[in-house]
């Protein structure tokens, strides 16, 4: 696909219907949530071309996701060498989704879930909404940009802590943190051992 962002015009993304392009006037343009500008990519698109005209909107087969755990799982060895065995992986709507989940599944009313602020939203209220704490770690501001306070980290963990909510390239600031930080990150972690989810939607 060779389509850039100028190739789209203006006024056919204000036509659009999604609230990106509806919530404000002519004289704003929407640069405030992950909402795709581009067209999908023609395989995705064929796709759901071929889903809708043979009118499959019933419920998949059982193995309908297999080809899909099967990529995810050569992807994260080829890009990670992490080994995982497709079947260990479930297939979600959204991140968010997964982020409730998993807050659910690993974590009790009551127990902290350390939050890297400033953050995407949903993330606070994913904490809020299942009764944990909040245990806040603030990024540090400096000349470089955003950078994780690792001090204040260990300072605000403790034996309540089950849960660090990452999000890396991190969203708003856009940082992706560096292999050095993400290992001295996952120091800390084992050291308390807390359960990670990351969310890494725009990696």
């Amino acid at each position: 696909m060779d389509a850039s962002f100028l190739d789209i015009p203006l006024d056919r993304l204000r036509d659009k219907r999604g609230m990106k392009w509806s919530r404000y006037g002519d004289d704003v343009i929407g640069a405030w949530v992950a909402d795709m500008d581009f067209p999908v990519a023609p395989a995705i698109q064929d796709a759901i071309d071929d889903i809708q005209a043979g009118n499959e909107f019933g419920y998949p087969a059982d193995d309908a996701g297999a080809t899909v755990r099967e990529a995810f799982a050569d992807w994260m060895k080829r890009e990670h060498r992490w080994r995982i065995d497709p079947d260990d992986t479930l297939l979600l709507g959204d991140v968010l989704q997964a982020m409730h989940a998993a807050i659910l599944r690993f974590s009790e009313p009551g127990d902290g879930l350390v939050v890297q602020t400033p953050i995407y939203p949903p993330f606070l209220g994913a904490v809020k909404a299942n009764n944990r704490r909040l245990d806040e770690n603030p990024l540090l501001r400096d000349t470089n940009g955003y950078g994780i306070d690792f001090d204040r980290l260990r300072a605000v963990i403790d034996k309540r802590t089950k849960m660090l909510l990452l999000c890396n390239p991190h969203n708003p600031t856009g940082r992706a943190f560096s292999r050095k930080e993400l290992k001295k990150l996952a120091e800390i972690v084992l050291e308390h051992d807390l359960i990670v989810v990351s969310d890494e939607i725009h990696m």
